[in-house]
């Protein structure tokens, strides 16, 4: 996941690394541009389940979940078409942080393991 964006409900990412005349001229260097996804890509329903874990080599297990649900649809309306498109993700990961810390005059390694957790609710809605 990018910060507080789930990576479910990105269609594209673009990276700009320098200043063009079409981007805003307030940046410093460069850009990102994300663009999400879109209920109008597909015709009517659509709906993507993920789930998967990965191996922690540092906390020796592989408790660590995410899970992913994508839903999209498109509705007639009287002057147009609605699309909305829904993403729920949600992550639970353990990480390990190595410091020195002193300890009676001298250095010594300290490790911490914490469990921490993302839970993402996303939504788009385009006329």
């Amino acid at each position: 996941m990018l910060d507080g964006v789930a990576s479910d409900m990105l269609d594209s990412m673009t990276v700009y690394k320098t200043l063009t005349p079409n981007l805003d001229a307030d940046t410093i260097g460069g850009a990102i541009d994300l663009e999400t996804i879109s209920a109008f890509k597909h015709d009517g329903f659509h709906a993507k389940v993920k789930a998967e874990t990965s191996w922690n080599e540092l906390t020796g297990d592989s408790n660590n979940p995410k899970l992913a649900v994508v839903a999209s649809n498109r509705f007639q309306l009287a002057d147009g078409e609605l699309g909305v498109a829904l993403t729920l993700s949600d992550q639970s990961r353990r990480i390990v942080s190595e410091t020195m810390k002193p300890v009676a005059g001298r250095m010594s390694p300290s490790t911490k393991t914490t469990k921490c957790g993302t839970t993402i609710w996303s939504a788009s809605a385009r006329v």
